[in-house]
């Protein structure tokens, strides 16, 4: 019941039986950190071999918080409209990398953060990555939302709810609950494919602070209907085994490709998307590119977390 307990321990602190053996299982959900601080947090005794990473998993932890504060001042600064999305979670997380949408003035956000000291290290469609001065996380500054050349999200939609939230030691630029639930909601079913514990307690800890009806607004206005008719299956599911104290689905869950693209359907209302879909097509034309894009589509069918 690895479910089932992992979340007892999560929410009410509950008792399990093999610390290990949750440890490896909320790896794979992405919420590794988060299990061992609150093992910390309940009591535990953090065995010897998970110590070192739960240390360094706090340093990062430490570390990354103050990426969110700079980036937020640094961008702040000059005036750029931009938010840190789907990156900073309502728990104790350690972020891969921070991703940043900018919302008006790409060459502006990337021009002032060269001149603090970042430092560009790639680039794809719609995405610069930079490496923060102190080494620690990457920065990705996005032009638009979207999976290689096809946005998936509307942006403009987005850039009138963000805000602004206390963290210790400063303020970080985020989307407002109801946003970043649709942020996190199209990233998981439709970019990864894959739904996540780390997505079930994202999801339900920003809907307890959420506006039902602005996120049904927002959902209907990003065209996320069959998104949310996936994510709200799973949650039930969960919340379901909770009750039933039995692990009745597995996570992570992956998702149907066929659900995938038909949510990604949906969107073709919106213009931007269809434009985006004429780009990829044009760069598919070329055999080495349609090469790397099938290796990518298979590692997405095959991989079991990201």
């Amino acid at each position: 019941m690895n479910l089932v307990e992992l979340l007892g321990l999560l929410e009410v602190c509950r008792p399990i039986s093999d610390v290990v053996r949750l440890y490896v299982y909320a790896s794979i959900n992405r919420i590794g950190f988060f299990y061992l601080y609150r093992l910390n947090e309940c009591g535990y005794k953090i065995p010897p071999n998970l110590i070192n990473e739960f240390e360094r998993g706090f340093s990062r932890f430490i570390a990354i918080q103050k990426v969110f504060i700079d980036v937020s001042n640094k961008l702040k600064e000059i005036g750029i409209n931009f938010a840190i999305f789907k990156s900073f979670r309502p728990y104790p997380s350690t972020t891969v990398d921070v991703d940043v949408i900018i919302f008006d003035d790409l060459l502006g956000a990337l021009k002032h953060l060269i001149e603090c000291g970042y430092r560009v290290i790639g680039s794809g469609p719609e995405s610069i990555t930079l490496c923060h001065p102190s080494g620690v996380v990457n920065i990705d500054l996005y032009r638009r939302i979207s999976i290689s050349r096809i946005a998936y999200l509307d942006k403009d939609v987005m850039k009138d709810h963000t805000t602004d939230i206390d963290v210790e030691n400063g303020k970080v630029r985020v989307l407002r609950p109801e946003a970043d639930i649709i942020a996190f909601a199209n990233h998981a079913i439709i970019k990864e494919q894959l739904f996540t514990l780390a997505d079930y307690l994202t999801i339900t800890k920003l809907l307890r602070k959420s506006n039902i009806d602005l996120l049904a607004k927002l959902i209907e206005l990003t065209h996320s209907k069959t998104v949310f008719s996936i994510v709200n299956y799973l949650i039930r599911q969960i919340a379901y085994s909770l009750r039933t104290h039995r692990d009745l689905i597995s996570l992570p869950y992956k998702i149907n490709p066929l659900l995938t693209l038909y949510a990604l359907s949906e969107k073709f209302e919106e213009k931007d998307v269809k434009n985006s879909i004429v780009w990829q097509f044009h760069y598919m034309v070329k055999p080495r590119n349609l090469s790397t894009l099938m290796s990518f589509i298979v590692n997405h069918l095959t991989r079991i977390t990201y």
